[in-house]
């Protein structure tokens, strides 16, 4: 007991074994870390104390859907821009089906926002979008820049629901 009151063995580690060439080491050894016998203190081979955890449920975000247009009003294999929520967003259908999606419309290149007016195409099977102004390529569904893989621009859900094009937010 020491005198203070406090129950705990105090008994001192035994010193530290003489190394090669006669020196003490100040770093552990494995005979340093033997527990000590009676010792209310952890120890490298104390069992872990039992933790209570509490499940923090994830914030649900509902998308929130924006129609920008009908389906009828963007041409086959081209684009449209629209305002979402104070944001343009280049909006593209491929061929003559109800496949759409929807990019950011700035072009980190030019630093215009003219993506919307772009050639839209594939380049190895990816659906991609080339700038007007210096023919940058982007994947419409990742936002990469087949170009430079470090640049990105940002994508949005996209679908369409009684002919009517819908952007999705949040």
């Amino acid at each position: 007991m020491s005198k203070n009151g406090d129950k705990r063995d105090l008994t001192p580690l035994p010193p530290f074994p003489a190394r090669e060439g006669g020196s003490n080491s100040p770093l552990p050894t494995p005979h340093s870390l033997l527990p000590i016998p009676n010792s209310p203190l952890p120890t490298p081979y104390s069992p872990l104390p039992k933790i209570m955890v509490q499940a923090v449920s994830k914030q649900e975000t509902k998308t929130q859907w924006i129609t920008v247009c009908s389906l009828e009003q963007i041409q086959a294999n081209t684009g449209v821009c629209a305002l979402v929520k104070g944001e343009q967003v280049a909006v593209f259908r491929i061929e003559n089906t109800a496949e759409v999606y929807a990019i950011g419309n700035y072009d980190p290149f030019s630093k215009t926002y003219v993506l919307s007016r772009g050639i839209v195409g594939d380049r190895n099977g990816i659906l991609k979008v080339a700038s007007p102004i210096y023919k940058h390529n982007f994947n419409l569904v990742t936002g990469q820049c087949l170009d430079n893989e470090a640049v990105c621009v940002p994508t949005f859900p996209a679908r369409v629901v009684d002919g009517k094009v819908q952007i999705g937010i949040g």
